[in-house]
């Protein structure tokens, strides 16, 4: 087994192809475990780019190993999970109380609470 930690810094698709050779799997089957773009993980196995914090993570966890096992300037924390910004959401319940404030004001006062969710 080579020593991941030996490896250049800098070079993020020699750490991937090492990582990979340890669990025995293709360009192919790293991208479907990992649920990426197999572009982008050509792009990051030739050193063409680096994968983002959310691609990190998702990498990490298909290969058993930590973010920073693939890009040692890779924060050690998990990124935070992705949220609805703010701002579209008061956008939209602007929007639902010009068009349907009567149907909202109604609910409120029978305790009934509309709520937005993405699909």
């Amino acid at each position: 087994m080579v020593d991941i930690l030996a490896l250049p810094d800098d070079s993020i698709g020699r750490r991937l192809k090492v990582l990979m050779a340890q669990q025995n799997m293709g360009p192919g089957e790293l991208a479907r475990a990992a649920g990426v773009n197999a572009t982008g993980l050509a792009h990051w196995l030739h050193d063409r780019r680096r994968p983002d914090r959310h691609n990190l993570v998702k990498l990490a966890s298909a290969l058993g190993c930590e973010p920073g096992d693939i890009d040692p300037r890779a924060p050690a924390q998990a990124p935070a999970p992705m949220r609805e910004p703010a701002p579209l959401r008061l956008i939209l319940r602007a929007f639902l109380m010009d068009h349907m404030g009567d149907l909202i004001t109604e609910a409120d006062k029978m305790g009934y609470e509309i709520t937005i969710r993405r699909r």
